[in-house]
């Protein structure tokens, strides 16, 4: 009897939560009565986040739309991060894995193409995180995986919340509100262990550290999942969750956001096949100032916050002790330099050198090859003779940076 109890109990519940996404879904499809579902090939990192940049602020407000896609290697961390506190940026160079800064906040994240990437854009007012979890847990329960469960605020697990396979941020504007979110389905996890190990120098920053969790790759135990099966399941939950919606707009673009198809799918019997207010057929052009942005340095590395950090090398000439304080937009605004070495001059015009310089390998490369240049021509033969080591160092630390 207990059991059976147990067992009506647990019926109720699940059909009161089914009428409640029933409730909720019926009001928020009268305002939408169109959903857009849009697919991309374009695997640009740069793109495919200024296509939803473009979707969240631009598109007309009310209307409902899920966005599909996946990155080439990356490493996308969040707005208010430290990208040198975040990711190995040596590591990244070698492997050939760019470093993008999102819009939303939440931590670092390593992608591929074994990572599938779902956005649901919502007008403000219908914003539901709830019901976006929703349509992620059911699609991914549809597919076989089973135990997928909501955890927290920001991710889905398995094995009874034990291994993380999806995380989510979120962002809010006046009119819209977007959740997207990422799915390890087959990432490189030698490749993500490498690049989000933060270097062994001392690195301490004012930004919001990522918290770190065992993953799991999904196609770990279930083979058969992919991108397009994930990606069928989750818009077949998307299109469920509004039985209001009367139509389907279903776009797929291709390298730089250009359309390669645009079809509108009746759900029901009606006069005329209503379509979405979405403008998509010149999304190329309308993207290009979004990615321009995202792909810039400023963006990426510049909107770093304030931190300091300390290298040591030793070279055959001596050993060099560097102390760097780096400002939120990422230019070297102090640095202390020690050394053993017996030209002390070659200390000044380093640290001339590189204040209010950036803190990026190339700027400060430069800017060494010039003090080295300028030395070279000093009085002293023996000062002169150091703009060699000035050489060493510009090499070792674009290595390091």
């Amino acid at each position: 009897p207990a059991a059976a109890a147990s067992s009506s109990s647990s019926r109720s519940h699940v059909h009161s939560a089914a009428r409640r996404r029933r409730t909720t879904a019926a009001a928020l499809a009268a305002a939408s009565p169109v959903l857009n579902v849009l697919r991309t090939r374009d695997t640009d990192p740069f793109t495919n986040l200024a296509v939803e940049e473009w979707l969240l602020r631009d598109a007309p407000p009310h209307e409902h739309t899920l966005f599909l896609w996946r990155n080439a290697a990356n490493v996308v961390i969040g707005r208010n991060q430290n990208a040198w506190k975040e990711c190995d940026v040596h590591a990244m160079r070698d492997l050939g894995v760019q470093l993008v800064r999102r819009q939303s906040g939440g931590g670092a994240v390593y992608q591929d193409l074994g990572n599938s990437c779902f956005t649901l854009l919502s007008p403000a007012s219908e914003y539901s995180i709830d019901s976006n979890f929703d349509v992620v847990v059911r699609a991914l329960r549809a597919c076989g995986v089973a135990d997928a469960a909501r955890t927290g605020r920001n991710d889905i697990t398995v094995h009874g919340g034990e291994h993380k396979i999806s995380g989510s941020a979120f962002k809010q504007t006046r009119t819209r509100a977007f959740h997207h979110g990422t799915l390890l389905v087959d990432v490189d996890t030698f490749a993500m262990q490498r690049v989000l190990r933060p270097s062994r120098a001392k690195l301490l920053s004012k930004g919001i550290d990522s918290v770190r969790k065992r993953i799991v790759n999904l196609r770990d135990e279930h083979s058969h999942l992919n991108h397009t099966v994930l990606c069928d399941a989750i818009e077949q939950q998307f299109i469920s969750t509004y039985p209001n919606a009367t139509a389907v707009r279903y776009v797929t673009i291709d390298r730089g956001a250009a359309v390669v198809s645009d079809r509108v799918v009746a759900l029901n019997d009606t006069a005329s096949t209503p379509t979405s207010a979405t403008d998509f057929s010149t999304l190329a052009s309308k993207v290009k100032k979004y990615r321009d942005t995202l792909a810039d340095w400023h963006w990426r590395f510049g909107k770093s916050p304030a931190f300091t950090h300390h290298l040591n090398v030793r070279f055959a000439w001596a050993e060099v002790d560097f102390h760097f304080d780096v400002g939120s937009g990422s230019s070297i605004e102090n640095v202390h330099i020690y050394s053993d070495t017996l030209v002390p001059e070659l200390v000044d015009v380093l640290q001339q050198a590189l204040t209010g310089v950036l803190y990026d390998a190339d700027a400060i490369r430069g800017a060494v090859a010039a003090a080295s240049a300028n030395l070279s021509q000093h009085p002293n033969a023996a000062v002169a003779a150091a703009a060699a080591h000035l050489d060493d160092i510009a090499a070792w630390l674009a290595k390091e940076l």
